[in-house]
């Protein structure tokens, strides 16, 4: 399945048909809670549809950060489906 990246608010994802809520998806990805981040991280959801490069924070050496992934996305659904995504971190070393 191929879904076409939106804003989150872009669609009343609640009231979707059924041929767009196999159409449309909101993918965001954020840090979920400080523990490891150095301060200045940020608590932003950086979502898909907006295709920039963001820079979400700094951890320090021997430190781990979580992060989450979130979504947005219709619920008529007529059957199961599988859709894959790809998701690039970038990192330097300083």
């Amino acid at each position: 399945m191929q879904f076409t990246d939106v804003a989150p608010d872009a669609k009343n994802w609640t009231n979707l048909s059924t041929a767009d809520t196999k159409k449309y998806i909101a993918l965001g990805v954020g840090i979920t809670d400080s523990s490891g981040w150095n301060t200045g991280y940020s608590t932003t959801t950086d979502w898909a549809a907006s295709n920039a490069a963001v820079q979400f924070g700094s951890l320090g050496s021997g430190k781990t950060g979580n992060m989450a992934l979130t979504a947005k996305y219709g619920l008529a659904w007529d059957n199961s489906y599988t859709a894959k995504h790809q998701m690039n971190f970038m990192f330097n070393l300083v």
